[in-house]
C-alpha cells in the first residue's frame, strides 16, 4: 500500500527545489487518488488469489474515510479524526491482506511434486518416492 501521508514530507521539501506548484491541494488530492487506485488494484489482485473479501472491503471503507473529509467543510478535529481513521483502516486492510496471503501460501502444497506424497504444512514427504 502506498502511504498517502508520505506526501506531506515531500510537500515540505518541494519548494526548496523549485517545485512549489505541486504543494497546492488540488495537485496533492490527485496524488492521493492515484495512490488509492494503486492500493485498490493491488488488493483486488490479492483477492483473486486468496478469495477473502475482507481486506478489499476494509480498504473501500478506509478510502471513503480518507477522501470524504477532503470534499466537505468540517471542523478541523473531526476532519483530522476521519482522515487518520481512514489511514488506519487502510493499514489494517493491508496487514490483513498480507496475513491472509501468508496463511494461504503455508497451506498450499509445494508445486512440481505429487500431492499424495506431501503432508500439508510440512516439507517432508510421507513416504519414499520409488523414482
Amino acid at each position: 500500500m502506498l502511504c498517502c501521508f508520505g506526501w506531506t514530507g515531500l510537500a515540505s521539501f518541494l519548494p526548496l527545489v523549485g517545485l512549489g506548484f505541486l504543494v497546492r491541494f488540488t495537485v496533492a488530492l490527485k496524488f492521493i487518488w492515484i495512490s488509492l487506485a494503486i492500493t485498490a488494484i493491488a488488493l483486488t489482485l490479492s483477492f483473486l488469489r486468496h478469495r477473502r473479501p475482507w481486506p478489499l472491503a476494509a480498504a473501500v471503507v478506509g478510502a471513503g474515510l480518507l477522501i470524504w473529509p477532503m470534499y466537505h467543510g468540517l471542523e478541523v478535529s473531526l476532519w483530522l479524526g476521519l482522515l487518520y481513521s481512514g489511514l488506519g483502516v487502510l493499514f489494517f486492510a493491508t496487514g490483513l491482506d498480507v496475513w491472509l496471503s501468508i496463511r494461504q501460501a503455508r497451506s498450499c502444497p509445494i508445486p512440481n511434486q505429487r500431492s499424495d506424497n506431501i503432508q500439508i504444512g510440512s516439507l517432508a514427504p510421507l513416504k519414499e518416492d520409488p523414482a
